[in-house]
C-alpha cells in the first residue's frame, strides 16, 4: 500500500471514528444554527418504509454530529483561502475582502409595465390622507453596499447588479417627486464617500450600515424633524464596534472585524431610556417602544414617532434615541396587523424605511389604496395610547 493510500485511509478513519466515538458518549456539539436542533423523531414499525422518517432521522442526526461545526468551517475556509470562491452562494465574494449578499447583487430586472406599479402620487397620497390628521410622512430607502462601494465588487457581480442599478435609479426618481416627503439618503452616504478620507459607512464583511453611516442618517431624519435638537448634539466614538460581520456569520468562517469604530450621537444631560419589547398576539416581531431620558435642563422632542423598518433600523434606534422622548419601532413582517393602521394615524411623525433590495416590492404593496382605506378606519383609534397604557402596567 503507498503511502499516499495510508494517509487517505487514516485520515478517512479519524473523519468518521472520532465523531462516531463522540457521539457514542454522549457528547453534544455547540448548535450552529439559528434555530433549534431536530429533534429525534418518534419511531414505529410503519417508520421502516417512511421516507419521511429517514429525513428526520438524517437532520437530527446532522444537528447532534460531533465535531459538525469544525467540519463547517474547515470546508469554508477551504473554499474562501484555497479555491477564492465564496463557501455558500448566499454570499459573493468582491474585490480587497469584501463580501456581498447575493440577494442584493444579483436581482431581476423589471419591465417598464412591471415598474409603473410604483408611482409617486401613491406616496403623495398617504402623506396628504396623513398630514389632514396633523401626522407628517417620510420615506427613506437605505442603499445597498455596493450601490455606495461598486468598485468592490467583481466583474462577474458587477454583471449581475446591472437591473439592481436600473431599479434603483427609477426608485430614486419616483421618490424625488414626492418632495420633502422623501429622504434621500442615496445623495447623503455619496456625499460623504466622496472623501477621499471618508469615515466606513459600511463593513467589507456585513450588509448592514457601519454606527457612523447610521449616525449620519439619524442626523438627516433629526434635521427633516427636530432640528432644533441638535445644537447640542455631536456623533462621537466611544469605542470600538465590537459587532461581528453577518456575512462572515453566514460563510461559517471567523474573518477579522474591519467595521472601526462605534459612534453614537451624544446630547448633554440626555440618555437612551429602556427598549421596551411589546408583545401583539401574532406571529413575527415584537415592537419596540424606545426613547431618551433628559435629565436637568435637557429637553428631548416630545413627538410620537412610528418607524417602519427593517434590521437597518436596528443600528438607529440608539441615535434617535437621544432626541426623541418616545418612539414605536414596527418591523415590516408584521406590518399589516390591524392596530399598525392606529398607530400611524395617532403618530405626529411616520418614518417608512427600507432596505433598497426591498424597496420596490414593499413600496407598491405599502402605498396602495388598501393602507388608505386601513388608515381611515383607524381614525380615532387610540391605538397608541393603549399601547403606552400596556406598557406602562407592566412597569
Amino acid at each position: 500500500m503507498g503511502a499516499f493510500k495510508v494517509i487517505v485511509l487514516v485520515w478517512s478513519s479519524l473523519l468518521l471514528g472520532v465523531p462516531a466515538l463522540l457521539f457514542a458518549i454522549g457528547y453534544v456539539p455547540e448548535n450552529m444554527e439559528n434555530r433549534s436542533r431536530s429533534p429525534m423523531p418518534a419511531f414505529s414499525p410503519g417508520s421502516l418504509v417512511d421516507t419521511g422518517y429517514y429525513a428526520d432521522l438524517a437532520r437530527h442526526l446532522s444537528d447532534y454530529l460531533p465535531m459538525r461545526s469544525l467540519a463547517i468551517r474547515a470546508d469554508s475556509a477551504i473554499d474562501l483561502w484555497l479555491f477564492s470562491d465564496s463557501p455558500t452562494s448566499s454570499v459573493v465574494k468582491g474585490r480587497d475582502g469584501w463580501f456581498f449578499a447575493r440577494e442584493s447583487v444579483v436581482s431581476d430586472c423589471l419591465g417598464e409595465d412591471e415598474r409603473s406599479r410604483f408611482q409617486a402620487d401613491r406616496v403623495t397620497s398617504l402623506a396628504q390622507f396623513l398630514a389632514a390628521g396633523n401626522t407628517r410622512l417620510l420615506v427613506a430607502v437605505v442603499p445597498d453596499k455596493e450601490s455606495v462601494y461598486p468598485e468592490y465588487l467583481s466583474g462577474i457581480a458587477r454583471m449581475g447588479a446591472r437591473c439592481g442599478d436600473a431599479t434603483r435609479e427609477y426608485l430614486r426618481r419616483v421618490l424625488a417627486d414626492t418632495g420633502d416627503v422623501y429622504l434621500d439618503v442615496f445623495s447623503l452616504l455619496e456625499r460623504h464617500r466622496a472623501s477621499p478620507d471618508h469615515i466606513p459607512l459600511y463593513s467589507p464583511l456585513d450588509t448592514h450600515w457601519t454606527t457612523y453611516g447610521s449616525g449620519l442618517f439619524a442626523e438627516q431624519f433629526v434635521k427633516a424633524t427636530e432640528p432644533w435638537s441638535l445644537v447640542d448634539a455631536r456623533l462621537e466614538r466611544p469605542g470600538n464596534d465590537t459587532g461581528g460581520g453577518e456575512l462572515s456569520r453566514m460563510m461559517a468562517v471567523d474573518l477579522p472585524d474591519t467595521r472601526g469604530g462605534r459612534y453614537i450621537w451624544s446630547r448633554p444631560g440626555v440618555r437612551e431610556g429602556d427598549n421596551h419589547v411589546i408583545p401583539h398576539g401574532g406571529r413575527g416581531e415584537a415592537y419596540r417602544l424606545f426613547g431618551g431620558v433628559a435629565e436637568g435642563s435637557a429637553r428631548l422632542s416630545d413627538m410620537k414617532v412610528v418607524v417602519i423598518h427593517d434590521s437597518f433600523i436596528y443600528y438607529t434606534w440608539d441615535h434617535l434615541a437621544r432626541f426623541f422622548e418616545t418612539a414605536l419601532y414596527v418591523h415590516w413582517g408584521v406590518v399589516d396587523n390591524p392596530e399598525v393602521a392606529g398607530f400611524m394615524s395617532d403618530a405626529d411623525i411616520v418614518l417608512i424605511e427600507s432596505a433598497e433590495r426591498f424597496a420596490f416590492d414593499r413600496f407598491v404593496t405599502f402605498f396602495s389604496p388598501a393602507t388608505l382605506a386601513k388608515l381611515k378606519e383607524a381614525e380615532g383609534s387610540a391605538e397608541w395610547e393603549q399601547m403606552r397604557a400596556k406598557v406602562n402596567r407592566r412597569q
